[in-house]
């Protein structure tokens, strides 16, 4: 016990006034190989507030000027910045820091066009030496895969490979 202390007084403690944003993706994570979007991302906002007043989300993509959130945003293909923000005009508040999410969406399938020399058909002889380009979508294809064999593409998308068939039917696959 203290000498002379009196009974405990009354506080309080209050929460500073504060907005904030928050974001959900559907997809939740990239639904494709390294860290690529082959589904269309769409952005959904919630905002916050503990002070009296409506909460105002604003959004932009990549140098966009920000925008009035009124509906999930779609993210078209190609590599992105989405930031948002929120404000609450009623008690003066803004969020101090402007949220970013970084964003590669490549929707599109790579399409690949074989050399007619050396293109898909019957072969009778070994080895086979096949040729053509990838006309690629917004991400990069890594390999290709013919009967086993990979094939890298250069960066101007052409590629060549030359392997021994067995019998049967030689499937490709590209990632």
């Amino acid at each position: 016990k203290l000498v002379g202390a009196g009974p405990p007084l009354p506080s309080a403690i209050r929460a500073r006034p504060a907005v904030s944003g928050y974001s959900s993706i559907v997809p939740t994570a990239p639904d494709g190989d390294g860290g690529w979007f082959i589904s269309t991302p769409v952005i959904s906002l919630e905002g916050k507030s503990n002070a009296l007043g409506d909460v105002t989300l604003e959004w932009a993509l990549d140098d966009g000027e920000f925008q009035e959130y009124v509906k999930p945003v779609s993210i078209p293909d190609g590599v992105h910045t989405f930031k948002f923000r929120a404000r609450n005009d009623a008690a003066s508040l803004v969020e101090t820091e402007t949220h970013t999410i970084a964003l590669r969406v490549d929707t599109q399938e790579p399409r690949v066009e074989f050399d007619p020399e050396t293109g898909p058909r019957i072969y009778s002889a070994n080895p086979v030496v096949v040729r053509g380009h990838v006309i690629r979508g917004t991400s990069s294809i890594v390999s290709l895969e013919f009967g086993g064999h990979s094939a890298v593409p250069q960066s101007d998308g052409q590629f060549m490979e030359q392997f021994t068939l067995v019998e049967g039917k030689t499937t490709s696959a590209g990632r």
